[in-house]
């Protein structure tokens, strides 16, 4: 058929993905902090994808079509519907924001392969 096939499980859950890059960044604004104290932070975008998300991501910047084939193995008997990171306190203390979106984090992933 030309397309490519990936084996997949459940599609519905919703992820907050973050870039390797604003990771990296997010940890030196907080290595920068002069008295951090012991502090907890969640790192993240603050934006669910679900897979199917990211799956239409790599076929737009792939220019081809992906189809998935649910293989039942991989469905979780228990799944978390939503994982979601507010990163508010993080905004507030170091004034970090994410930079890469996922479109764009896949784009460079995929020109780097």
């Amino acid at each position: 058929s030309g397309s490519r096939v990936i084996q997949l499980g459940n599609l519905t859950p919703r992820r907050d993905f973050i870039h390797t890059y604003d990771m990296a960044s997010a940890v030196l604004h907080l290595l920068k902090l002069k008295n951090p104290g012991y502090e907890t932070f969640n790192l993240g975008r603050g934006i669910e994808y679900s897979v199917v998300d990211i799956v239409n991501s790599f076929e737009k910047k792939l220019g081809e079509k992906i189809d998935i084939v649910i293989d039942a193995a991989r469905v979780r008997k228990v799944e978390r519907e939503h994982l979601l990171a507010d990163v508010s306190k993080l905004k507030d203390y170091t004034g970090w924001e994410p930079v890469w979106g996922i479109d764009e984090g896949i784009g460079n992933l995929i020109q780097s392969w």
